[in-house]
């Protein structure tokens, strides 16, 4: 079995469906499926109405329901993947191929203890997908707002064990808050200062 998964070039995600079903999101060759028992590799390409097929650079992963993962990708925003039929497919709202965004990017998505579903992306900072309407919503720049702020984009989320939900940025650090509490903290980045995060991403949180 590892010598198939050898095979999977740069992997940027792993989900297990189910206890020999492994899904592996790539850089190279977008969406592997690899049963763990038989040893069998699948491979999804994407097709966007009648182009030919070809292969996303994919990221992110998290189990929406027995039939149904969600994807981040490096261009096309989150990608809704039906195990069953193979298909893809967009959810509503901003997060999908734009017209003059060439790096629509969803760097990670993670479920929380209360079935939320957490979305980072490069343009739209942190969103929520809403599986009752298939929609993404995001919150809007706002100097009054806890969560909106300019020039943020958000690379990485996590839920501790008070369920606050922790954010990576690329240029402001990272910050958490409760989603039951108006009030959000920020670790700000400052090489001069003892204590602060040096400036540079945040990649991961854990």
């Amino acid at each position: 079995r590892f010598g198939v998964a050898k095979r999977l070039q740069l992997i940027k995600g792993l989900l297990f469906l189910e206890k020999d079903l492994l899904f592996a999101s790539t850089e190279k060759r977008g969406f592997y499926k690899l049963n763990m028992k038989t040893g069998q590799l699948d491979t999804f390409g994407f097709k966007v109405g009648n182009v030919e097929e070809y292969y996303l650079a994919m990221y992110g992963m998290e189990r929406l329901n027995d039939n149904e993962i969600l994807v981040g990708t490096l261009s096309f925003g989150l990608i809704k993947f039906n195990v069953a039929k193979g298909t893809f497919s967009w959810p509503k709202g901003v997060l999908q191929k734009r017209e003059g965004i060439l790096f629509n990017t969803v760097n990670q998505i993670r479920k929380d203890h209360a079935g939320r579903f957490w979305v980072t992306s490069n343009y739209f900072r942190l969103a929520e997908y809403l599986p009752e309407y298939d929609s993404v919503v995001t919150r809007q720049p706002d100097p009054y707002s806890h969560y909106g702020f300019d020039d943020n984009n958000a690379s990485c989320v996590y839920e501790d064990r008070q369920h606050n939900i922790w954010i990576g940025t690329s240029l402001n650090g990272s910050y958490h808050f409760n989603p039951n509490r108006k009030r959000v903290q920020f670790f700000s980045e400052n090489d001069f200062v003892p204590g602060a995060l040096q400036k540079g991403k945040v990649f991961s949180i854990a």
